[in-house]
């Protein structure tokens, strides 16, 4: 049995826009390595899945596409998870971070 892993995300960006995500994140039975599908407003479809695995408490995956190189990483922080993009283009050495985000577990809702 396959699980899947679904997250949808909504930002009001400083400028007004909006900034809308859906992702969905499973596990290949091939390989067992972590896919990540990622589809947004900015309109850029993936062409593949981000791929990777984890590694101790922080998953990374990384994907290349014409436009450049992208890596999301997850990591566990005691009870909050903190998930890092960052994105390489083709003329860029290194990574530069894109966004980082803070999610902590709530209660259950009554």
């Amino acid at each position: 049995m396959a699980l899947h892993l679904l997250v949808d995300y909504e930002e009001t960006l400083s400028t007004g826009g909006r900034l809308c995500g859906h992702g969905v994140m499973m596990v290949d039975p091939g390989d067992l390595k972590v896919l990540w599908f990622w589809f947004d407003s900015f309109g850029f479809p993936p062409l593949a899945p981000a791929r990777g695995a984890w590694t101790s408490s922080r998953l990374i995956v990384d994907k290349q596409t014409p436009r450049g190189a992208g890596r999301t990483s997850w990591t566990l922080d005691g009870q909050r998870l903190v998930q890092a993009v960052s994105f390489k283009s083709p003329q860029d050495e290194d990574f530069l971070m894109v966004s980082t985000m803070t999610m902590r577990r709530s209660a259950d809702p009554d």
